[in-house]
């Protein structure tokens, strides 16, 4: 089990989707990836639901022979009215078991978490018109402000970024962001990076998918390769090579890698029916786990890959023609840098660029770090 542990002080930092939950609802699902924080978000909150709330985790060796509906009975004759279950999953016929737990408590309220690949599963669809479901993406640049260092800074939109309202908060804390966003970029970890996406790969992906234990390892494999590739678009000739698989078997591993979302495919911005454009690009779901695959990635990977996972969390994104990102349809940045041929530079002219080595921005030139403060 992967947990953030997060310092004493922390305990009063609240995730930005905190504030978008129901917590009235009877069923809330928290979906979150590797190394997300998902374990520590629920024992946080449970802490603020007081006595009358249970954690549990469901890979507990006492559920092995205890059923988690016996428990929550005796928990609610107790007086007890809610429960936190974390790693759901872990149990057998989960899904079965959760729609027991709801008919035999109809009055008692189930918090419960799942990796992304579960959601996947064919009877998820019961849960979700049942419940309310929430994505808990990894922790962004605002938030390891505040579990780091202990500053407070707001989440702002896209728009209020553009319009460089973050001046605001920054002339009112005093402090200067390059050297944290540094921080953040090249050293900050959500856990152990490597050893999560290992126990994903192996535990999770393996078991949801029924595949065999050996293609485990072929998975660890394929993701080091994946790094070594990203952000350009996989070469799946090189790949099913590498990995001695044939090409369709492969791309059922990359499918399941997406639907686990530990690689997320961004498409041409093309006409005609979103789900069929061609992939352009590949990024990591979460940071600390692309860095830290390859340590010694490109400032200029690294800087795509940190706008990526924070907007990608609010906005729809595409791979526009010129520049990096077409964000809903409607604006295209820049990101970094590089070396751009004339055309493309000219074509990005009405392009917001975003460049990662100034701390304020003017006009349409906006810092890299202030993306961080989108959720």
């Amino acid at each position: 089990m992967s947990t953030l542990l997060l310092p004493v002080q922390t305990g009063l930092i609240s995730r930005f989707i905190d504030q978008q939950i129901d917590w009235k609802h009877p069923l809330i699902g928290i979906i979150g990836g590797q190394a997300s924080g998902k374990t520590s978000f629920l024992q946080l909150k449970k802490d603020d639901f007081g006595d009358k709330a249970l954690y549990l985790n469901a890979g507990d060796f006492k559920f092995t022979h205890e059923q988690i509906l016996d428990h929550l009975t005796l928990f609610e004759a107790r007086g007890g009215n809610s429960a936190f279950i974390d790693d759901f999953h872990r149990q057998p016929d989960w899904i079965s078991q959760l729609i027991s737990i709801r008919k035999a408590l109809p009055k008692f309220q189930i918090i419960f978490s799942i990796p992304p690949i579960h959601q996947h599963h064919r009877k998820f669809t019961a849960i979700q018109s049942d419940g309310k479901i929430y994505q808990l993406p990894s922790f962004s640049f605002r938030e390891y402000l505040a579990v780091k260092h202990q500053i407070t800074a707001p989440p702002l939109t896209l728009e209020e970024i553009l319009s460089h309202q973050y001046l605001d908060w920054l002339e009112k804390s005093k402090i200067r962001p390059l050297a944290l966003f540094e921080d953040y970029l090249h050293h900050f970890n959500q856990g152990d990076a490597l050893e999560d996406l290992g126990l994903s790969l192996e535990r999770e992906l393996v078991q949801f998918a029924q595949l065999k234990a050996s293609t485990g390892f072929k998975l660890k494999h394929l993701c080091y390769l994946l790094a070594n590739q990203a952000p350009d678009k996989p070469n799946t000739s090189q790949l099913a090579l590498a990995i001695d698989m044939s090409r369709p078997s492969l791309n059922e591993l990359l499918q399941l890698l997406e639907q686990a979302e530990i690689i997320h495919f961004l498409k041409k911005a093309t006409k005609g029916i979103k789900a069929i454009r061609p992939v352009d690009k590949l990024f990591f779901g979460n940071l600390s786990t692309y860095r830290e695959i390859i340590k010694n990635q490109s400032p200029q990977n690294l800087y795509e890959a940190f706008a990526f996972t924070h907007l990608k969390v609010k906005h729809e994104l595409a791979s526009p023609e010129s520049g990096d990102f077409l964000v809903d349809e409607k604006l295209v940045l820049a990101v970094g840098e590089k070396a751009r041929s004339k055309k493309e530079l000219k074509a990005l002219t009405e392009a917001i660029k975003v460049n990662p080595l100034i701390e304020k921005g003017e006009e349409r030139n906006i810092p890299l770090w202030a993306l961080g403060l989108l959720y």
